[in-house]
């Protein structure tokens, strides 16, 4: 449900013990025809969104990251599987307001139905086998962080005994926010030596926020 407005989270409150003045019964009349929208909506203002997009990933609080990341599986799930993204929403379990916050300019809604641009410059830490170690990095693209999903896939294949996918990113490399530029790992006894020394390596995600 949305937030009827910044003061009131819902038209009943709103509503609630309201003098009728000429401003109020022009909401009440308005709020007839779209029984849905926002006081904002209502009056034809745009709301606005706080954008975090922009802000540098390593800037955003735990929690932020933590949210960035389910705004990007969201966004995965409109544009790969079809979701709505209301939809999206309630499976990775973000609100619409907080997935828009994260993904600024890259979701639009076109003909009452929201969709997701296919680029970004949005920076988010995904891991990487590389230099004999897994670690994090900071990428700054959705083409990167494609670049780095299909490797990590090639990877944990690989670590189960299918190495098949693994050649296609041979010579591959990916260059983090500072700069620095890392050669993905393709040896299959080097990954399986990295793995082996990982704590929990069955449980390594490819998105971190830590």
């Amino acid at each position: 449900m949305k937030i009827f407005s910044m003061l009131y989270r819902t038209y009943r409150t709103w509503r609630y013990g309201r003098e009728l003045t000429a401003y109020a019964l022009r909401i009440i009349a308005l709020h007839k025809k779209r029984p849905d929208a926002t006081l904002a909506e209502l009056l034809g203002r745009k709301s606005k969104i706080l954008d975090l997009s922009r802000k540098a990933f390593m800037s955003l609080t735990i929690t932020q990251r933590r949210e960035r990341n389910l705004a990007f599986e969201a966004r995965r799930l409109v544009r790969n599987k079809g979701a709505s993204l209301s939809q999206a929403s309630r499976e990775v379990g973000l609100s619409i307001l907080k997935i828009r916050r994260h993904l600024g300019r890259v979701i639009r809604k076109a003909k009452q139905r929201w969709y997701v641009l296919p680029s970004d410059r949005i920076q988010r830490k995904l891991s990487i086998y590389t230099d004999g170690r897994h670690e994090g990095i900071i990428v700054t693209n959705a083409e990167d962080a494609s670049l780095l999903g299909r490797y990590f896939n090639a990877v944990k294949k690989s670590l189960y005994g299918d190495h098949s996918d693994l050649q296609k990113f041979r010579g591959k490399t990916i260059t983090d926010a500072n700069g620095n530029v890392h050669i993905l790992e393709t040896d299959p006894d080097k990954l399986r030596k990295i793995d082996e020394r990982q704590e929990h390596p069955e449980f390594q995600p490819l998105y971190l926020d830590e």
